[in-house]
């Protein structure tokens, strides 16, 4: 029998000892499962409980409610912008910030950038939005990242590793791949904000 509220538990003590809702590896260990198959039936119940849910942008979980964690406000640097189309110069300014929830903060290593473009509509990311980004030097395939080119240029795109090559995927059919040999990855996409 699943005892969801003792699982449930045990991911706030994580989130609460570590700032960020653990990852579905860190889930396995977590609760001492060996199985895929067993992970997938708690979450799924967890999930059905109303406790927590995935993101179908980031495909990572987060909490339901937020009354679950910290009402605390947290200082994230707005760092600029990042183009969604052609890369653009990567031009960084540590002057601005935003204040967020920290429910939506997964760990204290994130930066914000404006986007500009339309190349990710179909990942519902539109110009003028805001992305919150995990920094991190590597990518599972299907994240998307913010990259950044030999030349100082940037831009943002779905990460997929090749067998000879990069390509970064745009979420829109009026732009092509664009196929590279290096790149730098200078974080993941976590979450989206948008003004209403």
């Amino acid at each position: 029998m699943v005892n969801i509220q003792e699982y449930f538990s045990k991911i706030k003590t994580f989130y609460d000892e570590t700032g960020h809702l653990p990852e579905k590896n860190e889930l396995k260990k977590l609760f001492n499962l060996k199985s895929i198959d067993k992970l997938n039936l708690i979450l799924d119940k967890l999930e059905n409980s109303n406790l927590i849910r995935k993101n179908f942008i980031t495909k990572s979980y987060e909490f339901v409610n937020e009354e679950k964690t910290s009402s605390e406000l947290i200082q994230v640097p707005l760092l600029g912008k990042i183009a969604a189309g052609s890369p653009i110069e990567a031009i960084i300014d540590e002057s601005n910030s935003i204040s967020l929830p920290q429910t939506m903060v997964s760990s204290r290593n994130v930066f914000a950038l404006k986007v500009s473009g339309d190349s990710m509509v179909d990942s519902y990311i539109v110009s003028g939005d805001i992305v919150l980004c995990k920094r991190s030097p590597s990518a599972n395939n299907g994240e998307i990242v913010v990259a950044l080119f030999v030349d100082n240029t940037a831009t943002l795109k779905k990460y997929y590793k090749e067998k000879n090559q990069i390509r970064l995927q745009p979420m829109n059919e009026k732009y092509p791949p664009i196929y590279t040999k290096k790149i730098s990855i200078q974080g993941i996409v976590t979450a989206i904000i948008r003004k209403c």
